[in-house]
């Protein structure tokens, strides 16, 4: 603001006797004067410098809020009620109705004509502010755009790191001659620390501020792929993923937080819709970047890809973006108000039940020590972490009081079971197109997978473009609908096998897939996540808790269907023809994932004996999905009937009971 000279145009003694709003301006000092002008600058000034960045908005356009509000309001009611009275003539005769309509045009023009001399009048008499002729010329601001340009670069990338190691992870077992366990754990050992940095990132992106947290979390994600990319043993690959994770956590949920950070509803709905679009890019072009770079023996180049796309970024984003700043107050004070003992109470849990799930049965007896005793400490410390989070002092990492409500409970298990449901369809669905060797290479089956994705990716956005504008009532239907998609098509995944013929598997995709697209668009915009009368400071919260949520729906559900996977064919195989008497069965379970590249060189013969055990392992997961997909459709059906029942309360009381669900 100390770039423009603001003066005033006129003495305030010389002026006559003003209405009370000319008085209120008259009367401010030049320092107010530009405190005002800055306040209430019009949405439509060309030059919006807050955005994205620190510096302040321009002066805005001179002369606003200069009129007599009770004269123009008088002029403008006599003007509409001209206006109605001449569309209720009826027509007696074309001349006299000709006639009478040039009288009428004349008596609105009048009015027009009144209402502009009663605004320049008053404006004439009003001290305004001079603006610069340079202060307008900055209509497209490059340092904002190659921000969010940075922001789509990241969002790719995690897309990439999420769907391009499907169909490579049997050729990485191969190679690094990983067991079964080894190679699931190569996707939860990203997912799992992903999910857990999320929220610690985001609270201490309010102490150290966004850029630099980011900037970290860029530095961690690209140091990952690297170690992962050169490593020639698991025990390597996995501490790559593990960094990668930290990482991938701090960018996804930064990514969303500097969205919101916006202080225009425009700018917020225009870079979530981009930002959504370069996530379906991903989604959809990772499994066949991951499958041509896997045929030509360059699967570490899914890792390396990482490295020159963040790399560049890092260098980008110190020079060019102006993100939230930290907060006022000491360091030392603020990182006591981090809820520490909340974090390390949700990590040991969610690790000691990831461990337990994985064991259980197919490496540990359900009943023995190594498999209770991880549930037993996992449990308990979950349930510590609700308990501390509910009665701490301290602020915690993530907000679970809307999960107090029917209405944010239900929203909250929805993202969660979506993205359960969504990854296990990912890391599971290539497994039967690979072992059905619908295409030679794995490019070629990645194709297949098109169906999915693109029906994902279309429904999510047309969704998206029309959620908006939905009422909640009508949100919780379409909400209902895409889970009875989703529903049916992980129902009719069951049915798929390497019998299938193309056109089923393909139409059972696009039923799945716009099932998914249009839950996810719903999730999104849930009146629990995202309210419009919410304070600024409280939604970087609420997309916090979405993102964890929805992440950490992603690691539970791949450990839970590596766990269903692992014990059905651990009990299915001993009986195989193929397998019977060679004493080789338990080790074809540990080595599952790395032995569907032999599966494929197999002859015929041998490969429809060995391949339904495969199918018959693989269905039990698609059962246990449409199970929790049917559980959570009557979770939104009683999120319907509760809304219904709110909606026919009086206006006072619905407001009371919205303002506790924000609280």
């Amino acid at each position: 603001m100390d770039n423009y000279n603001h003066t005033r145009s006129h003495s305030t003694s010389d002026l006559p006797t003003l209405p009370a709003s000319a008085r209120l301006v008259t009367n401010l000092s030049t320092p107010q004067l530009q405190h005002l002008t800055y306040s209430i600058a019009p949405n439509d000034t060309p030059n919006r410098f807050s955005k994205f960045l620190e510096a302040p908005r321009n002066v805005p356009v001179p002369n606003r809020f200069t009129f007599d509000p009770q004269a123009l309001a008088a002029a403008r009611e006599r003007y509409e009620q001209e206006r109605n009275n001449a569309g209720k003539i009826k027509e007696r005769s074309s001349k006299q109705t000709g006639g009478y309509r040039i009288s009428r045009r004349a008596s609105i023009d009048l009015l027009k004509k009144e209402m502009k001399d009663i605004h320049d009048k008053v404006v004439e008499r009003i001290p305004t502010v001079e603006v610069p002729a340079l202060s307008m010329e900055w209509d497209w601001d490059w340092r904002f755009y190659t921000t969010g340009a940075c922001l789509c670069a990241i969002d790719l990338a995690l897309a990439w790191d999420l769907t391009s190691l499907v169909l490579a992870l049997p050729t990485i077992s191969s190679s690094l001659q990983t067991t079964s366990l080894q190679a699931f754990w190569v996707i939860p050992a990203s997912l799992i620390p992903a999910s857990l940095f999320i929220p610690l990132f985001s609270h201490l992106s309010d102490i150290f501020g966004r850029k630099s947290m980011l900037l970290i979390a860029l530095i961690f994600f690209c140091m990952g792929s690297f170690i992962a990319g050169i490593s020639y043993s698991v025990a390597g690959l996995l501490l790559g993923r593990v960094i990668q994770g930290i990482g991938a956590g701090g960018m996804r949920g930064l990514s969303s937080v500097v969205v919101v950070d916006l202080p225009s509803e425009r700018d917020k709905g225009m870079w979530g819709g981009i930002l959504g679009v370069i996530q379906a890019i991903g989604i959809i072009t990772g499994p066949v970047i991951g499958a041509a770079l896997a045929d030509h023996g360059a699967w570490r180049w899914i890792f390396w890809l990482n490295v020159p796309l963040c790399g560049t970024v890092l260098i980008v984003l110190p020079w060019v973006a102006k993100l939230k700043e930290a907060s006022a107050g000491s360091v030392r004070t603020k990182l006591m108000q981090v809820d520490w003992i909340g974090w390390i109470l949700l990590s040991g849990g969610s690790v000691a039940l990831m461990l337990g799930v994985t064991w259980g049965g197919s490496f540990y007896p359900w009943s023995s020590g190594a498999t209770i005793l991880p549930f037993l400490f996992g449990n308990i410390g979950v349930l510590s972490f609700l308990l501390w989070t509910w009665y701490s002092p301290i602020p915690a990492l993530i907000d679970v009081r809307p999960c107090a409500t029917l209405e944010g409970s239900g929203t909250y298990l929805s993202v969660f079971v979506c993205g359960g449901i969504g990854l296990a369809v990912a890391y599971f669905l290539p497994m039967v197109l690979l072992i059905a060797n619908l295409s030679p290479t794995l490019t070629g089956t990645s194709a297949y997978l098109l169906a999915l994705t693109l029906s994902a990716g279309v429904s999510g956005l047309g969704s998206s473009l029309f959620v908006h504008q939905m009422n909640s009532s009508v949100l919780r239907s379409v909400t209902c609908l895409a889970w009875i998609l989703v529903i049916v098509g992980t129902a009719l995944l069951t049915q798929i096998t390497h019998f299938s013929t193309t056109g089923i598997l393909i139409g059972v995709l696009i039923v799945l897939g716009a099932g998914g697209g249009v839950l996810c668009a719903c999730s999104c915009t849930s009146p629990s996540i995202s309210r419009p009368d919410q304070e600024t400071a409280v939604l970087p919260d609420a997309v916090t808790s979405f993102a964890f949520f929805r992440s950490l729906g992603h690691m539970v559900g791949v450990a839970i269907g590596a766990s269903i996977f692992q014990n059905s064919l651990h009990n299915i195989l001993p009986g195989n023809p193929v397998l019977d008497g060679s004493g080789s069965a338990d080790q074809w379970t540990r080595h599952a994932v790395a032995l569907i590249q032999v599966i494929r060189d197999m002859s015929p013969q041998q490969r429809n004996q060995l391949v339904p055990a495969y199918d018959a392992a693989v269905q039990l997961v698609w059962i246990a999905a449409a199970v929790v997909a049917g559980v959570s459709l009557f979770t939104s059906l009683g999120m319907y009937w509760a809304g219904r029942e709110t909606g026919r309360m009086g206006g006072d009381e619905r407001r009371r009971q919205v303002d506790v669900e924000v609280v």
